[in-house]
């Protein structure tokens, strides 16, 4: 409430205007302490427990979306690297991920600052009002969580079930391949010897901002080289490149041509590749990827995520939730994210917190959205 300035008395010598003016003034402190009042027994629905709404990146700890703040206390640092990647590019991630709340113009519920679903939502989901809150109040969970919240997330996939066997099933797995990917020693440097060798497994790399000419940034090309590796390890396996054009505005160039282009000139056939080069984030990557897997090489079953060692976690997540629901939507395809293998880089960033998976992997799962 805007503070009132001091009541100035004007100098008067008559008694009866002064008792009037001291009338008005107790008057007007006792309405002041009434408003006060009632302003601390009216809480605003932002600051009710698991309220969504009117938080701020600024105050992470408060936010009721699993996306409403990448940059939290989480045990990592949230230095991101100087050169963003489509499949990394912070800016793009925050302009297509949305919180689910945010939404302009939608109903929030009275009392929980929830978000409504409501009947054109519904018709674009296979979620309802109930089935919608039990997904996100788990996303909400595990984002702050963690770990110490594996008995209230259990009870959510318990409740889903209940209420929606199928979409309960998918939930429990997204959930529990989230649980491991941030287990301490996910990230690896290379593959494993036990993978498949033939034409079922296939080497993902993720791509990386190109430079305003068009050209590789030195850690796409490190991603590249990485990639090189597990293909001369696994020679019969197919070759997945996926990013979209990050050039200077009206350059053609895209991240997945140009790593095609490379790879050629190391002597990779091109019937081994397949080019994904329309997505502009990390999600995007894990959705147009699984698509053209499905439709396109249903031979392929096995998944190895390759890029820098800070994208690992999310890269994996979303891949692996994106063919577990594309299995829901489908029922006829899946793939495992088996592995993954990854180059050192300095520092920490942004892509290797909860807070960002958590944001990714409610933009991914939510068809509303």
């Amino acid at each position: 409430m805007r503070k009132n300035r001091p009541y100035k008395k004007k100098k008067t010598k008559s008694p009866l205007l002064n008792a009037a003016v001291l009338l008005a003034e107790l008057l007007l402190v006792v309405l002041l302490l009434l408003l006060r009042n009632g302003e601390r027994t009216s809480v605003p629905a932002s600051m009710q427990p698991g309220s969504d709404v009117g938080m701020t990146a600024e105050d992470p700890a408060k936010s009721g979306n699993p996306g409403s703040s990448v940059l939290e206390n989480t045990g990592k640092g949230s230095t991101d690297h100087s050169a963003s990647s489509s499949s990394d590019s912070e800016n793009r991630e925050e302009e297509t991920n949305k919180p689910p709340d945010a939404e302009e113009g939608a109903p929030v519920q009275q009392n929980t600052g929830k978000p409504v679903i409501t009947d054109s939502r519904a018709e674009r989901s296979d979620y309802n009002e109930e089935t919608w809150h039990l997904a996100s109040d788990m996303v909400y969970t595990y984002r702050y969580q963690q770990e110490q919240g594996a008995v209230a997330i259990a009870q959510l996939i318990e409740e889903l079930k209940g209420a929606d066997p199928d979409l309960g099933s998918l939930w429990e797995k997204v959930m529990a391949f989230w649980s491991k990917v941030n287990t301490e020693d996910y990230v690896r440097s290379d593959l494993p010897d036990d993978m498949p060798r033939d034409d079922s497994l296939c080497i993902v790399t993720l791509g990386f901002q190109l430079l305003p000419d068009g050209e590789m940034a030195p850690e796409l090309l490190a991603r590249c080289r990485k990639a090189l590796e597990c293909l001369q390890q696994y020679p019969e396996a197919m070759l997945l490149l996926t990013g979209g054009g990050t050039a200077a505005r009206g350059n053609p160039a895209t991240e997945a041509d140009k790593m095609a282009e490379w790879f050629l000139q190391q002597g990779i056939p091109r019937e081994r590749m397949i080019i994904e080069n329309t997505s502009l984030t990390t999600t995007q990557n894990a959705k147009n990827s699984v698509r053209i897997l499905e439709e396109q090489y249903p031979q392929i079953h096995t998944l190895a995520i390759v890029s820098s060692d800070y994208h690992i976690r999310l890269g994996s997540l979303l891949f692996q939730s994106a063919a577990y629901l594309r299995e829901y939507e489908e029922g006829d395809w899946t793939a495992e994210v088996a592995c993954n293998a990854s180059f050192p880089t300095e520092g920490d960033s942004i892509y290797d917190t909860v807070a960002m998976q958590a944001q990714d992997l409610w933009s991914l799962m939510d068809p509303t959205y």
